[in-house]
């Protein structure tokens, strides 16, 4: 079995393997539509296969979400070669690849019902469950009560506030910032940027914070929450935060890609909020010596 990395020229065949293969770990089918993007080579990463006398076996994505991270994604494989050890030894690829790409850690989401992707992932190649995972939808976005709350924009003087938000959940979060289905890590270097940036909402407006999200407008229509995250009682007041700054962008529904217990209070404060996947979030930590692995 040879492992390589895709080009262009493997377009044709790649299309052919997809509309029959099976998915793994990850959450959808988008790869069909959308492997070409993996294909340019402007990236670091990129669409990888598994082939044997010319046939494609298996395919899989690595992408560098930032600086020493690696995600998963795109995880199919021929149904007939499941049962055999093509997944296992393609994993092994996939984890010696995201070392070589410079990642120390590396991440995979598996749906909560794939019970075979969990046992590969965890029993053979040595990953762990860090989180659950939501992914979903609010729409429409509720109208705001249009009460004045204690909740609005982080600035570049709440510095020391979130920091300290940070430490109380050791330092580090999750988010899926980009996409709602590629989890990376949230430190503290990154949440400044993006207050810099905008879109970062916090309660209350002062003393130690509360609550606190990362979002972002698409083409003025959709609202994504990439983080979502309450200490106390506040999310109500952050959320109303949020509907009224949609509002204002001329946003109408929300996506949303968080941890599911946060998931899961939303969906207690919003009732049309949707659930439309849930799962693990696995985490492989990297030997800093290859040959440790």
């Amino acid at each position: 079995m040879t492992f390589v990395r895709a080009t262009r020229e493997d377009s044709a065949r790649i299309r052919a393997f997809l509309e029959g293969a099976s998915s793994v770990a990850d959450i959808s089918d988008e790869l069909v539509d959308g492997f070409a993007e993996h294909l340019d080579g402007r990236s670091i990463g990129g669409l990888y296969l598994a082939t044997e006398d010319g046939t494609i076996l298996a395919t899989c994505v690595i992408t560098v979400v930032q600086a020493h991270e690696a995600y998963l994604s795109g995880i199919r494989v021929l149904p007939e070669r499941q049962d055999q050890d093509v997944t296992e030894e393609f994993g092994r690829f996939q984890l010696e690849e995201a070392g070589r790409l410079g990642a120390d850690v590396v991440r995979v989401l598996v749906h909560v019902d794939n019970a075979a992707a969990h046992q590969l992932l965890q029993d053979k190649l040595g990953f762990e469950v860090v989180d659950q995972w939501a992914v979903g939808e609010i729409n429409p976005i509720p109208a705001p009560d249009g009460t004045t709350h204690d909740a609005g924009p982080a600035w570049a003087v709440d510095r020391e506030r979130l920091t300290a938000f940070l430490r109380a959940q050791g330092g580090v979060g999750l988010w899926s910032g980009g996409r709602e289905t590629e989890v990376k890590s949230l430190a503290l270097s990154e949440l400044l940027k993006r207050v810099e940036a905008g879109g970062v909402a916090l309660s209350p407006n002062e003393g130690a914070i509360e609550a606190l999200a990362l979002t972002r407008v698409q083409t003025r229509e959709v609202l994504h929450i990439e983080y979502l995250k309450d200490l106390g009682h506040r999310l109500s007041t952050l959320l109303d935060h949020l509907w009224s700054e949609a509002r204002a962008w001329g946003a109408s529904r929300c996506r949303f890609g968080v941890s599911l217990g946060m998931a899961e209070r939303l969906r207690s404060i919003v009732p049309n909020t949707e659930i439309t996947w849930r799962g693990s979030v696995l985490e492989r930590r990297l030997p800093l010596n290859p040959s440790e692995g």
